[in-house]
């Protein structure tokens, strides 16, 4: 999958899912809670990285979606969930 945003081109993206906390006898799909990691491609500078929890370049979840930072040039952009959908 590819994403392109007004700052960054997306791909590679690995969702975080989580199971629903129903009580069911028939236990519910999974569902996407978040982005675990990604490719992540500055246009600013085209600086390449992989994105995820931890380490410079991380992504910072924010409520309905996260903030990726370009660890070169410090660009950074606010990215719902639902745009990647």
């Amino acid at each position: 999958m590819f994403f392109e945003t007004q700052l960054f081109k997306l791909s590679n993206i690995e969702w975080l899912y989580q199971a629903s906390k129903e009580i069911s006898p028939h236990p519910k799909e999974l569902v996407k809670v978040g982005v675990k990691r990604l490719t992540a491609t500055c246009k600013s500078c085209n600086f390449s990285w992989q994105a995820g929890q931890y380490g410079e370049g991380k992504l910072q979840p924010i409520l309905g979606g996260f903030v990726v930072n370009c660890p070169s040039c410090k660009v950074e952009e606010s990215i719902k969930g639902s745009d990647l959908k």
